[in-house]
């Protein structure tokens, strides 16, 4: 599997999750009020989960940037393999016609 569709599968498996966890807990709420340790137990992890979600779309983001970068890079390096082949071939003409 291609790295963008772990990182979309994983994004969709945190935010599955992060709702099973927010309907079990409204649900908590509007039939068992008295439960506040599960409540904010389910809270507490829904808030982690979205500060995970953020964090791997940080990382995609990231990701996203450095492949540019690293396209960006290898265009430059073919550009100046072309030219130091070209300043090559120019010392060597130069040479038989000395």
């Amino acid at each position: 599997m291609e790295l963008d569709l772990k990182i979309l599968w994983a994004k969709n498996v945190l935010w599955t999750v992060r709702e099973r966890i927010k309907n079990v807990r409204e649900k908590l709420e509007r039939e068992k009020p008295e439960a506040q340790d599960y409540i904010n137990g389910g809270k507490d992890s829904e808030a982690m989960l979205l500060k995970t979600e953020l964090v791997l779309i940080e990382m995609q983001n990231e990701i996203i940037s450095l492949n540019r970068e690293l396209n960006q890079l290898a265009k430059r390096n073919a550009q100046l393999r072309v030219a130091y082949d070209e300043l090559k071939n120019e010392l060597k003409f130069k040479e038989i016609e000395l």
